[in-house]
């Protein structure tokens, strides 16, 4: 895993992390619950969401930036071998 791919898992485990606390608080908030109830299950929310995102994020990202490494890999491959026999042909 190289620095940009680390970068990108620990900004969209914090996105994450963040979202899960702000749904969590309202929904307690909402449905009835205290502001300190809110806050606390807000709190194991975003703490549960941010350590597994941490541990999953990373691996995903890898895989799916090596997947369009390999798409794009593929898809110039056929545009150099038809310009060099269109070239060899004229």
């Amino acid at each position: 895993m190289d620095a940009g791919s680390r970068h990108l898992a620990r900004s969209l485990s914090a996105y994450l992390a963040c979202l899960a606390f702000a749904v969590t608080f309202l929904a307690t908030n909402v449905l009835g619950g205290g502001l300190g109830a809110g806050l606390q299950r807000g709190v194991v929310a975003a703490a549960a969401t941010l350590l597994v995102a941490r541990l999953l994020l990373g691996a995903v990202i890898d895989v799916v930036l090596s997947a369009m490494a390999r798409d794009r890999a593929q898809n110039t491959a056929p545009e150099a071998t038809s310009d060099s026999k269109v070239g060899g042909r004229a």
